[in-house]
C-alpha cells in the first residue's frame, strides 16, 4: 500500500488520483510530522531489494524434458541467439519490404519481394 511506505507528498497525490477519502487524514497527519519523512526508511528498501535479489529468475528450460536431442538444442546458446537473429533479419526484411515494394499484389510485385515472401 502507497499509504504505508511512501513519503506524504506521495501520499497526499495518491489517494487524490485514487479517488479516496483518505487524503484530507493524510494531510492532517503530516502536519504533525516533520519534513525530515521526505525519503523511505532504508531498513525497508534494503529488505525490499534483497527479496527481489533471492527471488528464482523464470527459465522455460525448467519445463522441458530432462533428456533428448531437442531439450538439448533448446538449451544450447547458440539457438537462442540464431533464433534472435533470425527475429532481427525478419525485421529489418519487414521494414525493407515496406519502404521499396509498392505492389498491391504479390504477382505485380518485383522478383526480389516475391522469392522473399516464398
Amino acid at each position: 500500500r502507497v499509504a504505508e511506505v511512501a513519503p506524504p507528498q506521495l501520499r497526499r497525490v495518491h489517494t487524490r488520483f485514487m479517488g479516496t477519502d483518505q487524503g484530507a487524514e493524510a494531510e492532517a497527519e503530516d502536519k504533525g510530522r516533520a519534513s525530515s519523512t521526505m525519503f523511505l526508511d532504508a531498513a525497508a528498501m534494503k529488505d525490499k531489494i534483497r527479496k527481489e535479489a533471492i527471488k528464482e529468475t523464470y527459465d522455460v528450460s525448467k519445463f522441458y524434458w530432462q533428456f533428448g536431442v531437442f531439450p538439448d538444442i533448446a538449451r544450447n546458446p547458440t539457438f537462442e541467439k540464431m533464433t534472435l537473429a533470425v527475429i532481427a533479419i525478419n525485421a529489418l526484411w519487414i521494414s525493407i519490404d515496406t519502404d521499396y515494394n509498392d505492389a498491391d499484389q504479390l504477382l505485380a510485385a518485383q522478383p526480389v519481394f516475391q522469392i522473399a515472401e516464398h
